[in-house]
């Protein structure tokens, strides 16, 4: 779901032509999944014999936690940007989202809480750098008077409810 997510959203931020956010969106994204790859191939941690699914990869840190914070945590300060959620509405649902995943991970004993943890810290961190690269590329590339045409808004805004209704039907699906 998160790369559907990911692929709508950077539809409608060109459609847009929101640079900033479609670049820090990336610049965590990628940074994120850099990171806890690296760190997964360092630490090698074994993941626990009594978990419920049969993972492959290494244990530390947790890549959904790390994505919940950093991936998700993007894609709600975009909807707060570009004013289809409140700062308040944003926040709170980026922190229910990642605690849940998280939790998730640790219930089902795919990670130990340390991985958990640890894949929040790494995330958080991509987060604050993917936040500051685009409010640094706002402020120091893009010119005041930029409007949004309505026919690019359209285009945008009917991406992502393609995103939402094509979600719903492939959770539909699997379950």
């Amino acid at each position: 779901f998160i790369v559907l997510y990911l692929l709508c959203t950077s539809l409608a931020l060109i459609a847009q032509r929101r640079w900033p956010l479609f670049i820090g969106l990336w610049v965590a994204t990628i940074g994120n999944q850099a990171t806890v790859t690296l760190l997964k191939s360092f630490f090698g941690r074994e993941r626990s014999v009594l978990g419920y699914f049969t993972e492959t990869s290494h244990s530390f840190p947790s890549g959904h936690a790390a994505a919940s914070v950093a991936i998700w945590g993007m894609l709600f300060y975009v909807a707060w940007r570009s004013r289809v959620l409140s700062a308040t509405r944003g926040a709170l649902g980026g922190v229910t989202l990642a605690f849940l995943i998280g939790a998730s991970r640790s219930i089902l004993v795919e990670h130990y809480l340390s991985d958990v943890m640890n894949g929040y810290f790494v995330g958080a961190m991509w987060l604050v750098i993917g936040i500051a690269v685009s409010e640094w590329w706002r402020h120091t590339h893009v010119a005041p008077s930029s409007t949004l045409t309505r026919s690019r808004l359209t285009l945008s805004y009917g991406g992502l409810a393609v995103a939402a209704i094509g979600t719903v039907v492939l959770m539909a699906i699997l379950t």
